[in-house]
Parts: structure tokens; sequence; C-alpha cells
């Protein structure tokens, strides 16, 4: 029972640590991909890893679920434009493109 009340109040404390980074909201992990929950922080999202780490920036509008148009690729919207980032993290195509690519 001790170690159940020592693991929560860490828990509570790592999520309270990721709040007072100033983000909004936090997703459940492993919705988009392991390990990983999607943040929107002044209405722009990114994700986090559940350590805490910024893995991807919270500067996109919108982020569409991975696999959709290409495996291990995730549709972003940034100002208008769309653009693709990937499970490492990485922006693999700035947003630039005005109309939404055709599904695979």
């Amino acid at each position: 029972m001790h170690n159940l009340i020592y693991t929560v109040s860490i828990l509570i404390l790592s999520i309270s640590s990721l709040f007072g980074q100033g983000y909004d909201d936090i997703s459940d992990f492993g919705v988009y991909q392991n390990d990983w929950a999607l943040v929107l922080k002044d209405g722009l999202y990114g994700f986090i890893d559940t350590t805490g780490t910024e893995i991807i920036e919270a500067v996109y509008d919108d982020i569409s679920t991975f696999g959709v148009y290409r495996d291990d690729w995730a549709l972003v919207l940034k100002d208008g434009l769309y653009g693709f980032i990937d499970t490492d993290g990485l922006e693999v195509v700035s947003p630039k493109n005005k109309k939404l690519p055709a599904k695979r």
C-alpha cells in the first residue's frame, strides 16, 4: 500500500510539473505514438514524452494521427499550410502546401 501511495504521489507531481511548463492540456500517452502525449500550449499543438521532454514543439494548429498519409508520418497544419512530421520528432516536410494532400 505504501508503494502504491508513493507511486501515485510521484505521478501527480510529474503531471503537476508538466502543467507548470505552461501546457493548457495534455492528452493521454500512447494515443498518437508510444510514450508520447499531445500537448496544447497557447492554442498550438506539439508532443512530449513520459518524462516531460518536449519531442515536438507546440507550434502546430493541428496534428493528425500517424500513418494516414505515409507510414510513421503525421500531417501537420501551421498558419494554413500543410506539412509532415515523423515518429522521430522531425519535421520531414515543412508546412508549405495550402491544399490537403491525397490519402494513400
